[in-house]
């Protein structure tokens, strides 16, 4: 970048954007050092080759069968409630 610009954007600049277009942890890194572009870069370099790419996994779990044990549970629960209800509410001889 700074031999693009052939000498027409300041230092300063040029980290600015050029930080902005790393990964996060190694803007992290660079962000404390006050070494000269030259020297960031290379820095930028081993740190990029020592960290391992950050990488975004994603787990489904598989679905419950349905019904489950619980609700087939509550399910008989409540099949028997409704009898000793039918049972109570039934005229009597």
């Amino acid at each position: 970048m700074k031999k693009l610009s052939g000498g027409q954007l300041q230092d300063e600049f040029l980290k600015n954007i050029w930080l902005q277009r790393l990964p996060s942890q190694i803007q992290a890194v660079l962000s404390v050092s006050l070494e000269t572009l030259d020297k960031l870069a290379e820095i930028a370099d081993k740190v990029a080759d020592v960290t391992v790419p950050t990488a975004v996994y994603s787990a489904k779990s598989a679905p419950e069968p349905y019904p489950s044990a619980e609700i087939q549970e509550l399910a008989k629960q409540i099949v028997e409630l409704k009898l000793q209800i039918s049972r109570m509410s039934r005229p009597r001889n």
